[in-house]
């Protein structure tokens, strides 16, 4: 790898030189954007030409698949393979990279010059060789020493091929290349001129892309490839591979322009001519740059550091790359149900990675662009009346349903409650219910039980606290409607944080069978959390602050708590996750549940340490290729930092408040779309304490530590002095502190939760019922089969609201009682509905030992799980499974005592995209003393490796009757994974549930 500061000075260098057409009476702001900042680490960004918001992410294509190939580029790789006109910013899951174009100066050849087949056609390059800003991209490839350049409009882009070699001048056009080929076409028009489609199944299932190509130059010959092998020429070719090579007469520079589009050729084609008419390769770079620096402009920070200022406005620009234009010049594009439609006022636009963006982005578009945040909401709306569904993560007219909840409503809801209108509220909030309302993931159980238990979804306690957080934003929608029932509906959905919220320790935690998830650690990543643990997940309560410091005891229970999440060990446990990064002690700003984390010292009075820890969080950002932290997720890490660089973040988006900390420059200028500007001063914050002393707004002193949406897009100025020692002020303390509230009449009450050892028992057990208000008329504890199951409390008679139960008398917040058979306690919370509690009991003795060792993600708790009678879904997400790898699986069941066996067989799950296979075959062997074992059968499995369906099957046979106590159980893995799994090389996990002797 070349090193960074002769890359650095190249780089300064060529943006001086491709800029140089600005006029020094306008600042140059695109002179401070490097695109190769996340284009290491995992940040997944690409360093080609785009066009604020545009269409088209012109970029070369260095890693076709893994992880970190995501956005086609990662910088430590040294060979370019091409240069693709689709490109995703800085998400985890890999798509685009449609319409591969290559410059070659010689290929292989067979018989009368002609190459029998394409193969690799990729050339080596050189960091040295390569610059790149906002709106353009060059490289040198070695091959050929063949010099490009790209760039891009609105709509379309244009390359640059530059020849220095006297070699033939050939050009290649792949429509393989990448993900999975549906159906492609690629038609002749003329010698300059080639059109066609490409059909594609990745992240996106049925993604549609049109394409017209032209060349500057005439072809002088041609080759067609299928499946990488010559064929006779044929002017219009359909195929799933499908590559051709165009030769050109010697020409020092030959120059390639392509028109997309989600709809037609003929669009395609539209929409080249109207952004790029003719060959002018410069007069498009400058207009493209124009337009990146008129979104760039609109904040204007100084420092005399030009890294903070490349950090700063390259973070700018990667909030300008998604959303990305979805409408061709004659307003047509493709919809969610697949048709073609006509957007009549606005554009439509695709790549809504929401689960990431309503945190900050979203936010900074309502200051700085809210007429793009109101297409993008009429964008949702079309996509719900065109799909059924707001979009969750949305891509190409896709619905991906990646991620958890629906915050397209905190978008909607947070431009409205901000005054962006030029939408139907209406219909808006139709949709927002229709959202809340549906039965996806873990809506229903939420709607039950008033939270999301463990055991009935995955993701569990995440899923209940950003659904609580989007309920409260369709409450405060229909709220601002008229809409009473609905309010009262959504108000007391949003309040399941609370019965997710552990007493005992501080944590949200997750609930399974009426109790807390044991074991427990908050520091593990498991299958309760969305890509975090507990430490991430346990301060996001955006919607009430203050009922979620009235948990904890009060605001100094919740400063100590922030003070340990951020002093403790970064150690994590439980699940590798590689998108949680950039550490300080729990805290992981390289995924997004952290970044509001450092806000809430706000919250509690202690402004200081949001100061302390946002800068210190803002050190993860460097103008390097590995510059941030973690994935970029369509800007939102970027967005995070420029809201934080400039001493603003809204916490909870629908609120009109945004907490304040000490910005980054010494000004910040923010001009707004109504033509005033919003200025923050903070001179000479950096040789002071960094604490602020004291404010004003507009020359009156201002105490708080937020500032309302409405004070902002006023214009105005907020000054900050700093004091000069670490004595702390009282600014943002008391009273002047943000809060976030539900209406004391609108509250609702956690509910009970229950103490036992497990779920299965033999003689008795003790259950311990705590928490909730149950000895009013707010809880009901119920049994189902009457007073003969349980040793103590006395009961009274049953009421006569449920004839078939026996009320539990309960004292106080705690009740305690045995239980003795198996059966099932139903708990009936105010405004909740009823919730099930399950016991077994099993044969008195019976007993197991596993001589295996499970994952420590997949214990199911405990090795009794296999003998508890209680038997796993089809998602092996909800924990009920025992999963191994690297090992075969044995254990012996003791059956405590001589019994007579007729039957014996084992549950095991299938899930083959998630590294789950049968096993290959299990034995059973038989014994009196546990020590000379007889073998009784041997059971294959006949489920084929390529059931990709999550399936479940029992490995077992009917045996003679025989008297035995040990049962031995042996499963044999399958091993490696096959050639065709995504994982070919790793070894598979054995998941297995119950052992059934009968």
């Amino acid at each position: 790898m070349d090193a960074p500061i002769a890359i650095r000075k190249f780089i300064l260098f060529s943006l001086f030189v491709l800029t140089s057409h600005f006029s020094f009476a306008q600042k140059n702001y695109t002179q401070y954007v490097n695109p190769f900042i996340g284009t290491g680490g995992h940040a997944h960004t690409f360093p080609g030409a785009c066009y604020p918001f545009g269409m088209m992410q012109l970029s070369p294509d260095t890693r076709v698949d893994g992880w970190d190939g995501c956005s086609g580029y990662y910088y430590a790789d040294t060979i370019i393979y091409g240069f693709s006109h689709t490109h995703l910013s800085g998400t985890g899951c890999s798509d685009y990279g449609d319409i591969l174009i290559m410059p070659l100066s010689k290929v292989p050849v067979g018989n009368h010059g002609i190459p029998a087949t394409i193969g690799d056609f990729s050339s080596p390059f050189s960091h040295k060789d390569e610059t790149a800003t906002a709106g353009y991209y060059s490289v040198k490839l070695k091959n050929g020493d063949i010099k490009v350049d790209l760039t891009v409009g609105q709509y379309a882009g244009i390359h640059r091929y530059v020849f220095t070699k006297d070699d033939n001048c050939r050009i290649i056009v792949d429509l393989k290349h990448r993900d999975q080929v549906l159906s492609s076409e690629l038609k002749w028009v003329s010698d300059t001129e080639v059109c066609g489609y490409r059909e594609s199944r990745a992240w996106a299932k049925d993604q549609w892309i049109y394409f017209d190509i032209r060349f500057s130059k005439p072809v002088i010959n041609k080759q067609l490839f299928r499946n990488d092998t010559a064929v006779n020429f044929i002017s219009d070719v359909k195929s799933k591979n499908t590559k051709m090579l165009f030769g050109f007469k010697h020409s020092d520079t030959i120059l390639v322009k392509v028109g997309i589009s989600g709809v037609s050729t003929e669009n395609a084609k539209e929409n080249l001519v109207h952004d790029i008419p003719g060959w002018d390769f410069n007069g498009t770079l400058k207009k493209t740059q124009k337009a990146w620096n008129d979104y760039l402009k609109k904040i204007e920070v100084s420092s005399k550091d030009k890294d903070l200022l490349t950090i700063f406005y390259t973070a700018l620009y990667h909030t300008a790359i998604h959303p990305s234009l979805y409408t061709d010049v004659n307003g047509e594009y493709r919809g969610r149900d697949n048709k073609t439609h006509t957007a009549s006022g606005f554009n439509m636009y695709t790549i809504f990675s929401l689960w990431d963006t309503y945190r900050a982005l979203h936010p900074l578009y309502t200051i700085i662009d809210s007429s793009k945040d109101r297409q993008f909401i009429l964008t949702f709306l079309k996509q719900y009346e065109q799909g059924g569904m707001l979009p969750v993560w949305e891509l190409s007219a896709n619905e991906t349903n990646c991620m958890i909840a629906y915050h397209s409503v905190s978008v909607i809801y947070d431009a409205y409650q901000k005054g962006i209108r030029g939408f139907d509220a209406n219909e808006a909030l139709q949709a927002m219910e229709h959202s809340a309302d549906a039965n996806v993931r873990g809506l229903p159980a939420l709607r039950e039980y008033g939270y999301i238990p463990a055991d009935k979804s995955s993701e569990s306690v995440s899923q209940t606290l950003e659904c609580g957080y989007d309920d409260w934003c369709v409450a405060q929608m229909a709220d601002a409607l008229g809409k009473k029932d609905d309010y009262k509906k959504y108000i007391q959905l949003a309040q399941g944080y609370m019965d997710v919220f552990n007493p005992n320790n501080g944590f949200m935690q997750g609930r399974e069978n009426g109790r807390f998830f044991v074991p427990f650690d908050p520091r593990e990543v498991n299958f309760n959390y969305t890509e975090a643990n507990a430490w991430q997940y346990s301060f996001y309560v955006p919607q009430d602050m203050n009922g979620f410091i009235a948990l904890h005891g009060g605001k100094e229970n919740l400063a100590r708590k922030l003070d340990t999440m951020f002093t403790t060990t970064s150690v994590m446990t439980g699940r590798q996750q590689p998108d949680i990064t950039g550490m300080i002690g729990q805290y992981a700003q390289g995924n997004e549940p952290s970044h509001h984390i450092a806000y809430l010292y706000d919250f509690v009075g202690q402004p200081w340490k949001t100061a302390e820890y946002v800068h210190k969080i803002e050190k993860f950002y460097t103008n390097t290729p590995d510059g941030i932290c973690g994935n970029d997720d369509c800007g939102a890490l970027s967005a995070w930092y420029v809201m934080s660089a400039m001493g603003i973040y809204q916490v909870c988006p629908g609120d009109e408040q945004f907490e304040l900390t000490t910005p980054l420059f010494d000004t910040v200028k923010i001009h707004l779309e109504n033509g005033k500007t919003f200025t923050i001063t903070a001179y000479d914050w950096e040789h002071s304490s960094g604490d602020i002393e004291s404010a004003t707004l507009n020359g009156s002193d201002y105490k708080n530590s937020f500032l309302r949406y409405t004070d902002l897009m006023n214009g105005g100025t907020l000054s900050y002095k700093f004091t000069l020692t670490n004595l702390l002020s009282d600014w943002g303390t008391a009273g002047n502190v943000p809060r976030t509230y539900i209406l004391e009449g609108d509250r609702t009450w956690p509910q009970p939760y229950f103490e036992y050892d497990n779920a299965t028992f033999t003689d008795s057990m003790k259950v311990t019922i705590r928490g909730g208000r149950m000895n009013s008329a707010n809880c009901i504890i119920i049994d189902s089969f009457g007073v003969g199951n349980f040793l103590k409390p006395a009961l009274p008679s049953r009421p006569n609201r449920y004839p078939h139960y026996s009320l539990l008398k309960t004292k106080d917040s705690l009740t305690e009682f045995y239980i003795k058979a198996t059966d099932s306690l139903y708990c009936i919370t105010y405004l909740k509905s009823l919730s099930q509690i399950n016991f077994t009991k099993i044969p008195r003795g019976r007993k197991i030992k596993v001589l295996s060792k499970p994952n420590s993600q997949y214990t199911a708790g405990g090795p009794g799980a296999l003998i508890d009678y209680q038997h796993g879904s089809a998602d092996f997400r909800l924990g009920a499974w025992q999963g191994y790898q690297y090992q075969d699986f044995e254990a012996v069941v003791d059956l405590g005592k001589i019994e007579t066996v007729h039957e014996v067989g084992a549950e095991f799950l299938e899930d083959a995209m998630s590294w789950i296979f049968m096993p290959t075959y299990v034995d059973f062997s038989v014994s009196t003393d546990s020590i000379h074992f007889t073998p009784v059968t041997h059971v294959d499995n006949t489920l084929p490796d390529t059931t990709l369906v999550p399936t479940i099957e029992t490995l077992g046979k009917k045996i003679p009757e025989q008297k035995v106590r040990y049962v031995k159980v042996f499963a044999k893995n399958y091993g490696k994974l096959p050639k065709w799994h995504l994982g070919y090389g790793d070894d598979a996990f054995i998941f297995i549930d119950e052992i059934e002797i009968k």
